[in-house]
């Protein structure tokens, strides 16, 4: 079993991009390696990109690619030319994401029809919210795929204790693009909510 996590870059470099698709990709791959299963990042920029490198990896038997940003029928001719390997469209954080795409919503419906008529492709949300908005406006199944983070290299043997004295202040900061859809909103409603329980 080979995983490749594909995603669009939108960078002016072909094959480097720091933008979240990519980050997450990494980290999900990172994670994967981990427990034993072979796994890519890749970095496209059109359907077209994607068809013309999976020919050069035989060993690939899944592909997971973020957000419904490739057309339905350039899902058909992938899907049609490549029906050994399981594909599957992973959405991002929750329904308004879809908006980030201009075809979003429409290539987000086109899937849910793709999975009726390919064997080899799913439907995914790495949100269980979204997963369960699916399944509830469409009455179609949709897989939950979350976000793998590789912690590995991050845990230190003498992290000292969390620990909150009363009367002391938690300082708590929010990083990442300032954005209607980076959900800045939500990480301070999650931080009002963290105080009210301390």
């Amino acid at each position: 079993m080979k995983v490749i996590l594909a995603y669009k870059n939108f960078a002016t470099q072909p094959g480097v991009s720091h933008i979240g698709l990519g980050v997450a990709g990494i980290n999900n791959a990172k994670t994967l390696l981990a427990a034993g299963i072979a796994c890519e990042v890749w970095a496209v920029q059109t359907a077209a990109d994607l068809i013309k490198r999976l020919p050069t990896d035989p060993a690939v038997t899944h592909v997971i690619v973020s957000a419904p940003w490739i057309a339905i029928a350039d899902w058909t001719k992938i899907l049609t030319q490549f029906p050994s390997i399981w594909f599957a469209v992973n959405c991002h954080s929750n329904v308004g994401f879809l908006q980030a795409d201009s075809n979003g919503v429409a290539n987000m419906e086109g899937c849910l029809q793709l999975e009726k008529g390919y064997p080899n492709f799913r439907f995914s949300g790495n949100c269980r919210a979204f997963v369960r908005w699916i399944r509830d406006a469409y009455a179609a199944p949709c897989q939950y795929l979350p976000n793998l983070y590789y912690l590995n290299g991050m845990t230190r043997t003498n992290r000292p204790n969390f620990t909150v004295a009363p009367g002391t202040v938690l300082r708590i900061g929010c990083f990442g693009a300032v954005r209607p859809l980076k959900n800045a909103m939500s990480a301070g409603a999650a931080a009002i909510e963290i105080a009210s329980r301390l």
